[in-house]
């Protein structure tokens, strides 16, 4: 299965990036896992800090918008969309917002 997880606020490495860090290192465990961002960051520093080994997850880039993130979701089987106030669509087979 192609999952994916996205936080806009990757780069902050705070506590939302922590859950959603989390949720990412158990389903790559099992599946295919993407981190979705605005900006790329470093999987190192990121993994030291956030406690979880990220360093194996592609990061895929998503310009800001609607139409950018449907286009993107498209892709996956499941999103996890752990960003704060998101309220973007998607078009994943599977979603859920936390």
């Amino acid at each position: 299965m192609r999952a994916a997880v996205y936080n806009a606020h990757w780069t902050t490495l705070g506590g939302g990036e922590q859950l959603a860090g989390g949720m990412a290192a158990a389903l790559a465990r099992t599946h295919d896992v993407d981190l979705l961002v605005g900006t790329r960051f470093d999987a190192v520093v990121a993994s030291e800090r956030l406690g979880f080994d990220l360093t194996g997850l592609r990061q895929r880039e998503i310009a800001h918008g609607t139409r950018a993130f449907l286009e993107v979701t498209e892709a996956y089987d499941l999103l996890a969309n752990t960003s704060f106030s998101s309220t973007f669509p998607n078009r994943a087979a599977r979603s859920f917002y936390y």
